[in-house]
């Protein structure tokens, strides 16, 4: 839950007490508030548990997932829930600028026996992310995905665009118009550092769309040599 709590010198009000629906997740806990004007976003995670069937056996699938919720806080006394978006992945990070969050999250793929049996993709809103929207570097550092949504939060956090990268992910660096992803990585003896760069046009002279869109990713290879025994 989050509470607001009204501050006049040294008297404290609290004015009201909103739970969280987290009825879907277990262990929750919120990773992120952003207040703008009237508004407040809420992001947290948790674990998401689903029961599964393959032939006659059935089991129990549990997966990271991380919501974003928007609060309509003009009222103190009475916060409102305008909008809410669900992305299969553990919170790694997120970005505001302008009515467009970039929410990131680290997404590590359900790989069984077969295909069919198999979750290649993950999925926002219970979605799939299409194939259309992958990339996939020269040399991947983990089995992890990075997926990155673009959500405008001024129309009810609906989803305008998603990148997912088929790589880990270690360090961000976001502009007001560019996303810098840097992910540490090794190839035999070598250890270098890969970095990817996606573009959202934004800015008080721009009319963003929400798109998000891929530019080029690169390699500073021999940061160092490892020593091999």
């Amino acid at each position: 839950s989050f509470s607001i709590i009204r501050a006049d010198g040294s008297d404290l009000t609290l004015c009201s007490t909103t739970p969280l629906d987290t009825s879907a997740l277990s262990n929750p806990s919120i990773k992120e508030l952003y207040l703008d004007g009237t508004q407040l976003t809420v992001l947290f995670q948790g674990t998401q548990s689903s029961l599964e069937q393959e032939d006659n056996i059935y089991y129990t699938s549990s997966s990271m997932a991380s919501v974003l919720c928007t609060y309509d806080v003009s009222d103190p006394n009475t916060p409102k829930l305008t909008g809410s978006l669900t992305q299969e992945g553990r919170y790694a990070t997120s970005r505001k600028v302008g009515d467009y969050l970039y929410l990131f999250t680290r997404y590590t793929p359900s790989l069984l026996d077969t295909y069919a049996s198999s979750t290649m993709a993950p999925r926002v809103n219970g979605t799939a992310v299409p194939a259309s929207c992958f990339y996939l570097p020269d040399q991947l550092s983990s089995q992890q995905y990075l997926v990155i949504t673009a959500v405008d939060l001024s129309t009810a956090a609906a989803v305008t665009d998603q990148k997912v990268l088929v790589s880990g992910a270690d360090n961000f660096y976001v502009s007001t118009e560019n996303i810098y992803i840097a992910t540490e990585n090794y190839n035999y003896d070598d250890m270098f550092t890969e970095i990817a760069k996606f573009h959202f046009p934004c800015g008080v002279a721009v009319n963003s769309d929400g798109t998000i869109v891929y530019v080029a990713d690169t390699q500073n290879k021999v940061i160092r040599k490892l020593s091999i025994e």
